[in-house]
């Protein structure tokens, strides 16, 4: 170790990272005998279990397989701690400790280390951390080791840091993708880094201050790069995306592609992988020609078992437990294999396991251990533990009676029960055109879904779709008569429908799109209602001021002053023609600062108002114009700072309102001329919340805050006044676009 501390110290890229890794991990061997010891009795007699099997071509190396699956129910243990920001198929990303432990002793030196725009300090010769005897108190200087090793072009150390970020409380987003990007730009991209970046892009981190939005179309390259690369997640990753298809990323099914890359991942051995194909072989597929093969079906189960992965064990339980797939039925055998799972932090799992001896099912029955082990599940999200905990602490069966906790539990399952997802869809249909529309549903349970029109749009028909041209060749066509009466089941393959939009008679001064709604059902429960919008282009709702001021109010001019707009029909170049504009009616002055403190804004009329969702991830776009006052910096309010745009929801946050603006900024600031503004509309453009408390600073919005105000738009106000004097301000060319539809984490 002390040539180690001497080789880092001499700015060895490779000694630095060994170093800073060896001192994140160097109390694995501990944590592994902790396990060991807590974990006994989760832990199955394999070798017993394989004999009484039968199967003569069954791996023996009981101790590789022990040990696989500590290392995996560890592995699931840190990534609980990451708030499930990073995907839980990242096989490479095991941290033994996490940021917020290390800054919760260290304050902020470990976030400042993480920053990839910090800089470090040069290494100091003879410094006491020279001899890592002693390093291992101060465990921030594993991170800066890393950071160190970084800075001197260590790829790993790289995807290290970017891993820490993630892991941090709350997650890093923007420095952990930009730890990983500065490794993928090379013509040997690092594998790891451009498999994280993807899931970074797939599922977005929630989380994280600030936001990162996911965009899954474009997580795609990167996943596709990772897998050329070798990178053995990826491969299977993009294997199940060509075997499944994605509607949403306009892939089609490829089974052969799909089943290449699956089949490579699994061979390297990835465990989901070899669990994927062996329930492949399992049952077969027969509309790709793909024959059941219970041979290679066991073969490939003890290859994901081999390798730790929680669902074969989990299955091999099922197997015994029902006696399935010329098996006989073995309770002892179905605990054991459930055990082997629950070690793994498999929810299901322990489930089955309270089932077992709640039901006493090949034990004694115990009431206070199927308590415990519902307990575990719960812990892991079961709902179905959840429902056996209320019932238990309904009637004092294993636990003490107490029916505020049972209730509690039934009110938290309540919120959980919105399983079923109507999702809101954005579509554009010319006038006079027609197109096939895809309803689309989301069912965290897998059931099979059908799909039903709960209400018919204004301004176009909707058809059931019929599929007997298909058979001769043709594309699909519409049905001869439209759907006339709600509710109605859809009867056309792949959830379909078509939408015809009738020609414009004239012209149309609300820009209004075309609206419908469905709902999906398993059979069991129904979802709420999703909203379907047709536009004729981007554009939700718009005001160019053709006629008139086309409701638009002035709002904070003063008392008594006129809130309504001035219209004028003429043309001041391209982007002004035909708008409005206000001016300033009284200037109260503040004595302290010289500010007008009575400053005016436009506000929208009621068609711009309402549940306005599908704007997120899309723009509010105008046009502002001055032609009277001065807009030098020293006569500006508040030195230019100030809400351009507010946007208010009364009803959200249980009617106690909230307000979002864009601040007046570099990006978004006004000097007097002709000026476009276009603001995107999500939680990433510079948008705050008022935090409702004068003392607190407006924060950055959570995502799904955002489209709660969308959803429920009171207000939008548009500032007019931006001098300590008299100025009159025009407004033009006012367009709310929309965006790529809700995310599905916010309904």
């Amino acid at each position: 170790m002390g040539f180690l501390g001497m080789a880092a110290h001499a700015n060895i890229a490779d000694a630095q990272y060994l170093l800073g890794s060896l001192l994140l991990n160097e109390d694995d061997d501990e944590e592994e005998d902790e396990a060991q010891r807590k974990n006994k009795e989760l832990i199955r007699d394999a070798e017993a279990n394989r004999q009484r099997s039968g199967r003569a071509t069954d791996a023996r190396n009981i101790k590789d397989i022990r040990k696989s699956a500590r290392a995996a129910y560890k592995q699931y243990l840190m990534e609980q701690k990451r708030k499930k920001q990073v995907s839980a198929a990242v096989q490479s990303v095991v941290q033994h400790a996490t940021t917020g432990e290390l800054d919760r002793a260290f304050g902020k030196t470990v976030e400042l280390l993480l920053d990839p725009k910090s800089k470090l300090e040069p290494l100091v010769e003879n410094d006491d951390h020279a001899d890592v005897a002693k390093t291992h108190l101060d465990t921030t200087k594993a991170v800066e080791w890393l950071r160190r090793a970084a800075d001197n072009s260590n790829r790993d150390a790289h995807v290290q840091l970017g891993n820490l970020c993630l892991s941090h409380d709350p997650p890093m987003a923007l420095e952990a993708s930009a730890w990983y990007t500065r490794v993928t730009k090379d013509e040997t991209p690092h594998p790891d880094a451009l498999y994280n970046l993807g899931v970074m892009l797939f599922e977005g981190v929630q989380h994280a201050e600030p936001p990162f939005l996911g965009n899954k179309s474009a997580s795609i390259p990167f996943f596709t790069r990772a897998a050329e690369v070798g990178d053995v997640s990826a491969q299977f990753f993009m294997g199940i995306l060509l075997h499944q298809g994605d509607e949403d990323l306009d892939i089609e099914p490829n089974f052969t592609s799909g089943l290449m890359l699956i089949d490579m991942a699994a061979k390297k051995g990835h465990p989901a992988a070899s669990y994927y194909l062996a329930q492949l072989y399992r049952s077969g597929d027969e509309a790709n020609d793909f024959a059941a093969d219970r041979t290679k079906f066991l073969e490939l189960l003890d290859k994901a078992m081999e390798a730790g992965d929680a669902d074969a064990f989990f299955c091999m339980a099922d197997i015994y437990f029902h006696g399935s797939d010329e098996f006989e039925q073995d309770y002892d055998q179905a605990r054991a294999f459930y055990m082997a799972a629950a070690e793994q932090g498999h929810a299901d799992a322990f489930c089955c396991l309270g089932a077992l001896y709640y039901n006493g099912i090949g034990v004694e029955q115990d009431f206070k251990t199927a308590f415990l082990y519902y307990q575990e599940a719960a812990d892991r999200d079961s709902m179905e533990a959840w429902k056996n905990l209320a019932e238990m602490y309904t009637v004092g069966r294993g636990v003490p009676r107490n029916e505020a906790t049972a209730s509690a539990i039934i009110k938290m399952l309540k919120k959980w029960q919105i399983s079923l997802i109507a999702r809101n869809l954005v579509y554009h249909v010319d006038s006079a055109a027609e197109q096939v529309l895809y309803l689309k549903g989301f069912n965290y349970n897998g059931a099979k879904l059908s799909y039903i029109i709960t209400s018919l749009p204004l301004n176009g028909e909707i058809y059931q779709l019929s599929d007997i041209y298909s058979e001769y060749g043709y594309d699909p066509k519409r049905a001869s008569s439209p759907i006339t009466a709600v509710p109605t089941p859809v009867t056309g393959s792949n959830n379909r429908i078509v939408f015809v939009r009738p020609p414009f008679g004239g012209p149309r001064r609300d820009n209004k799109y075309a609206e419908f709604r469905y709902t999906v059902t398993d059979g069991v429960t129904t979802s709420n209602e999703g909203i379907v919008v047709i536009t004729t282009n981007d554009a939700l709702v718009s005001s160019t001021f053709d006629l008139d001021v086309d409701n638009w109010k002035i709002l904070s001019n003063g008392v008594g002053a006129d809130s309504q707009p001035n219209f004028q029909p003429i043309s001041r170049g391209v982007q002004l023609s035909y708008y409005i504009y206000g001016l300033d009616a009284v200037i109260h002055r503040r004595d302290d600062t010289g500010d007008d403190s009575m400053r005016w804004y436009f506000t929208a009329p009621p068609k711009f108002l309402g549940n306005q969702w599908s704007a997120y991830g899309g723009s509010l776009e105008f046009v502002l114009s001055s032609a009277e006052g001065s807009f030098d910096a020293a006569n500006l309010n508040l030195a230019g700072s100030g809400h351009l745009v507010e946007l208010e929801c009364a009803a959200c946050a249980q009617f106690t309102g909230v307000t979002l603006a864009m601040p007046l900024s570099p990006v978004f600031s006004y000097d007097g001329t002709i000026t476009q503004f276009k603001l995107p509309l999500n939680e990433l453009a510079g948008w705050v919340q008022d935090p409702k408390n004068i003392i607190l600073a407006w924060s950055t919005p959570k995502q799904c805050d955002f489209v709660s105000v969308l959803s429920g738009l009171s207000a939008i106000r548009i500032l007019g006044d931006f001098t300590r004097g008299y100025e009159t301000v025009a407004l033009d060319s006012v367009v709310l676009r929309h965006g790529p539809g809700q995310p599905v984490a916010c309904y």
